[in-house]
């Protein structure tokens, strides 16, 4: 079993063409206990994700950035080189625990490879190196998350940067609900703003909701409180539930097809001319079984000389769909 201390999140750009337009993190990075740091930590470390292709098998001796990769649209160019500075001071402090409790092991890694003689900063150019031992958490990744390199570069706030980073694991979902206690270690705030979750939510969420704005994950925020009609006063805040506004899937996330099963039901819906706009919409509503049902009966009837599916593309839509808009009429 591996664990992620309490340290940092990652974020993501030499040749332009190096660089993708989503930073890929492991999903235990997004969903680790983070240290706060500065936001420029966080852009360097984005840039680096974003040159990590999925075919990579190692990481490459170093990745390399300009520094105007990573200032926001309102940094001015000449106070960045103090702030490069100062993430570097915080990136090479960053380490990871990796545990084994099973077999009584642990270890400590640290994020950068920093006897790498290029690993540093130099005349605008940054470079960084990776500790080749964190591989497993960079490459070859089958659970991720995504999120756009250019809105988060843009942010100037850390909890804007980890609000967002978490925000892209539910865009499919479209809200993410937490229990209290787990938003403060998201957060960083374990330690902060303790006995009032009130300042805590204020001050976590109040810039992000600001800086999100626009992004593919504008949110709404609500207050969860404990129901309990026998108690007097403000009921306790027991979670927070995140409703994000643009939920809007053009085509099936990656990690819809994660899982083998439902991977082969994706693809036999797709066999039979489904669009991924009514895969997209009514798959959740439906549910995996009913898929699963479905296709098996369309494999029926194209098994037989009678009554085969002779347009599958009208056909299976109108069955697909209509059995998805019953599914959503019965729950207005």
């Amino acid at each position: 079993m591996s664990k992620i201390s309490s340290q940092m999140s990652i974020p993501f750009e030499v040749p332009k063409s190096e660089i993708k337009k989503y930073a890929e993190q492991h999903w235990k990075i997004t969903f680790a206990k983070q240290r706060k740091v500065a936001p420029m930590s966080k852009r360097i470390m984005a840039n680096v994700l974003a040159q990590i292709k999925k075919e990579d098998t190692a990481f490459k001796p170093y990745y390399q950035m300009h520094i105007s990769d990573v200032i926001s649209d309102d940094m001015v160019l000449k106070g960045a080189y103090t702030e490069v500075r100062k993430a570097f001071s915080q990136l090479t402090d960053l380490k990871w625990l990796i545990e084994d409790l099973e077999n009584n092991k642990f270890a400590y890694r640290h994020l950068l490879d920093t006897t790498h003689a290029e690993c540093g900063y130099n005349n605008g150019t940054i470079t960084i190196a990776l500790n080749p031992l964190l591989k497993d958490y960079f490459i070859a990744l089958s659970h991720y998350t995504s999120f756009e390199l250019k809105a988060y570069n843009n942010f100037n706030a850390w909890y804007s940067m980890r609000l967002y980073e978490i925000l892209s694991a539910f865009k499919d979902k479209g809200y993410w609900m937490v229990e209290i206690n787990e938003f403060r270690k998201f957060m960083d705030c374990e330690n902060k703003y303790v006995g009032n979750d009130s300042v805590m939510i204020v001050r976590t969420t109040t810039k992000a909701l600001e800086e999100l704005k626009g992004t593919d994950c504008e949110f709404t925020v609500k207050i969860l409180r404990e129901k309990n009609p026998m108690k007097k006063g403000q009921p306790a805040i027991i979670g927070l539930g995140f409703t994000l506004k643009n939920r809007i899937l053009k085509t099936i996330p990656e990690r819809w097809y994660e899982d083998p099963e439902h991977a082969d039901v994706f693809n036999r819906l797709k066999k039979y001319k489904v669009t991924e706009y009514n895969i997209i919409k009514y798959a959740g509503l439906i549910g995996f079984k009913e898929c699963k049902e479905l296709v098996y009966q369309w494999d029926i009837k194209q098994a037989q000389t009678k009554d085969r599916i002779q347009n599958p593309e009208s056909y299976c839509n109108k069955v697909f769909s209509d059995k998805g808009k019953a599914i959503l009429d019965a729950k207005k």
